[in-house]
This record gives structure tokens, C-alpha cells and sequence, in this order.
């Protein structure tokens, strides 16, 4: 049985079997030890301590001791966002990929990053990036993204996807339903996307579909408020947007929101109110980097 995690009196317990909690370094401390006994959906590995791969794979052979069915994350999507260093193996960018390889190096490359992702247990990798890259200024996305013609971005994205699954790794989509068409960084506040639904379903959202009718298993929500399906809530916190990729887009794997402690999110919702208004709309996992109170 899920042990809820503890909030204000007067309000209603968070699930933290829906939670995935952002963890900084390879000790497992009594808060963290607190929440695993207690049902913590999932851990994501964050920041720059993960470098030892030794100290690394004994921290998540502790955690699964512990628990057992835990979900081990992490972003590793190869050039500037690589949490995990490998001896002589390096990891390119997307966007070395898309200029520079074929469909079947990509698939190589995914493959190979999800063996060793694996080897140390490892369960889901936030990769790849779908992201079309079409404002030039968007630096939040920037090398993280294939390039900026979404059927490229499609062929790239599921031969790496189709590699990652190939080393037993859960890959995640992301950011639904599309971070390239924005200058505003949602680590640091809420972007808004203006375009017409015509546009959306056209270029940014074409290579998640496309992925999704390749079997994609999970997808993770954008902290952005497209106004062509709702005007009140960002993707990552409305029910409209997951219906969409739900119904519409036919998808029937895991929904995972970003990060709920970034920005977008934190500076119009308290921690609580995030995560239910996520909950509500229909995601599976919330993820929060900013820590959980114990009481």
C-alpha cells in the first residue's frame, strides 16, 4: 500500500506514487529514504554528481534495496545535457546528429547510450528531444534539438527512440507539444505559443505523431500555454491538451510532466496546486526537482 506524502493539514495528501523526485547526489539521505519507504514513484538523477559511474550504480543499487519497483531517470541526451560520463564514449548532441548522421547512426546511438545507461541501472531516459527547432533565438533548445524540418526531426528522433527501447531503456518524447517555436526559457517563466492549431499539428507537433505511430511509450508535457487549444493552462497541467494526445493523437503511453518545480510553473502555482491540477488532467507522473516536505 502507497504511503501518501505528508502536506499542510488543511489540505489534501499528494500521491507519491505519482511523484518522480529530482535527487542531486548519490546518497541516499533520511528524507530520500522517507520517501521511498513510502512509495515514491521514481527518482531523476539531476546536476553534475553523477559522473562516477561506480558511486552512481551502487546509489541505485541502495535505492532499489529499498524499493524495489522504484523508476531510476534520467537525462541523458547527449551534448550539453549529459549527466552520466562514460570512459572513452561520448555522447553527441541532436543537433550534431541531424547534420552529421543517417538514420541508422542514430539508431547506433541510441542503442549504445541505453546500453549503458542500463548497465548501471538505469530505467527511463527523457530523450529524445522532438523538438523542431524554428526560433532561431530559442536557446533552451537550441544543439538539444535535430533541426528545424519536422519530418527530419521525426526520422531522427524515432531511430533514436527505436535504439533506446532496443537496450531495454524507456525513452521519453519530449516537450509535447513542441518547445522550439519560443524564445521565453520555461525554466524561468511561462512561454506562450500564438500559433494556430493548423500550424502546430503541421510542424511542432508532427514529429511527436509520427513517433507515436511508431509505438512511442512515454511523452513528456511542455510547461507552454497554447492558446489554440487552451488558453488558461500549460500543456504540462491541462486536461484539454492530454485529451488531445490521448483521443486524438491515439497515444497510450505514459504522460510525464516536466519539471513542476521550474519556473513556468512555480512562480503561478504552489507545489501542491501543481501537482494536482496535473494529476487531474490525466498525467501519470509529476516530476519535482525542488524537493518534498516531510512533516
Amino acid at each position: 500500500m502507497c504511503v501518501l506524502c505528508c502536506c499542510p493539514l488543511n489540505a489534501a495528501p499528494v500521491d507519491l506514487s505519482k511523484v518522480i523526485l529530482g535527487v542531486s547526489s548519490p546518497v541516499v539521505i533520511s528524507s530520500l529514504k522517507h520517501h521511498l519507504q513510502s512509495g515514491l514513484g521514481g527518482i531523476l538523477l539531476i546536476g553534475n554528481s553523477w559522473k562516477n559511474t561506480k558511486r552512481t550504480t551502487q546509489f541505485i543499487k541502495t535505492v532499489k534495496s529499498i524499493h524495489p519497483d522504484i523508476l531510476i531517470c534520467i537525462d541523458q541526451e547527449g551534448g550539453t545535457v549529459t549527466r552520466l560520463k562514460f570512459k572513452k564514449v561520448t555522447f553527441p548532441s541532436a543537433q550534431t546528429i541531424g547534420k552529421y548522421s543517417s538514420v541508422y547512426d542514430a539508431h547506433r546511438l541510441g542503442l549504445q547510450n541505453g546500453h549503458y545507461l542500463k548497465s548501471i541501472g538505469i530505467d527511463i531516459n527523457f530523450a529524445p528531444v522532438l523538438d523542431v527547432l524554428t526560433a532561431t533565438q530559442n536557446h533552451v533548445i537550441g544543439s538539444r534539438s535535430f533541426g528545424s524540418d519536422p519530418d527530419h526531426v521525426a526520422q531522427l528522433g524515432i531511430a533514436y527512440m527505436n535504439g533506446l527501447m532496443d537496450a531495454g531503456i524507456i525513452p521519453v518524447i519530449k516537450h509535447f507539444p513542441g518547445h522550439g517555436d519560443t524564445t521565453t526559457d520555461s525554466h524561468y517563466d511561462l512561454p506562450t505559443n500564438n500559433y494556430p492549431m493548423r500550424y502546430l499539428e503541421m510542424v511542432p507537433i508532427k514529429p511527436f505523431y509520427s513517433a507515436i505511430q511508431h509505438h512511442a511509450p512515454a511523452v513528456m508535457m511542455s510547461h507552454i500555454i497554447y492558446p489554440a487549444k487552451d488558453i488558461r493552462y500549460p500543456a504540462s497541467l491541462s486536461k484539454l491538451w492530454v485529451s488531445y494526445l490521448r483521443n486524438d493523437l491515439g497515444f497510450n503511453g505514459l504522460i510525464i510532466t516536466d519539471d513542476l518545480s521550474m519556473k513556468a510553473i512555480s512562480r503561478y502555482h504552489d507545489q501542491k496546486n501543481a501537482i494536482t491540477l496535473a494529476l487531474n488532467a490525466g498525467v501519470d507522473y509529476v516530476i519535482i526537482t525542488g524537493g518534498l516536505p516531510i512533516f
